[in-house]
């Protein structure tokens, strides 16, 4: 998902920090790559630039925690409640060319819903904006077309790039 957002963030002058180890999850691909998408797309278009954008993996028995964290301005907090409605745009506007509907969120959450899962807004010591993305592991489906969509492994191994 990195490699797809690579002349963005060099463009921006972004520091990408992420886990260097891979971590293999079983997942819906489609659904967990246009989570992931959204969140590494809205760190960029709101991130500062020049600024970091922090990935980081961790798993805890059966369930993944993904963070997607990054510098530039906080969000303000009257704008935290409504940040995953439909086309709620908040104070914060993106930068460049490109604006948004305000859908993106509302529909990364409803994809880690339906795949039992939570998106929210996180705390984090390091960095003002941090979305977390929590999955449970799937087993593998018998039957690749059930209409939840095919699970596909997680891999992650990516290095820290400016």
């Amino acid at each position: 998902m990195l490699a797809k957002h690579r002349l963005a963030l060099d463009s921006k002058g972004m520091q990408v920090t992420s886990p260097h180890h891979p971590l293999i999850w079983q997942a819906d691909r489609e659904r967990t790559a246009r989570i992931l998408d959204n969140l590494i797309s809205n760190a960029i278009a709101y991130g500062e630039d020049g600024g970091r954008l922090i990935i980081r993996l961790a798993q805890q028995r059966d369930w993944l925690t993904l963070d997607v964290a990054n510098s530039g301005e906080p969000i303000a907090e009257a704008d935290r409640e409504h940040l995953f409605k439909a086309f709620y745009q908040g104070s914060a506007r993106r930068k460049g060319p490109l604006k948004g509907s305000g859908i993106g969120l509302s529909i990364a959450a409803d994809c880690a819903r339906l795949q039992q899962g939570d998106l929210a807004l996180a705390a984090d010591t390091e960095l003002p904006v941090c979305f977390r993305l929590t999955l449970p592991w799937v087993e593998p489906a018998a039957d690749d077309n059930e209409a939840s969509g095919p699970a596909g492994t997680l891999t992650h191994d990516a290095r820290t790039t400016t």
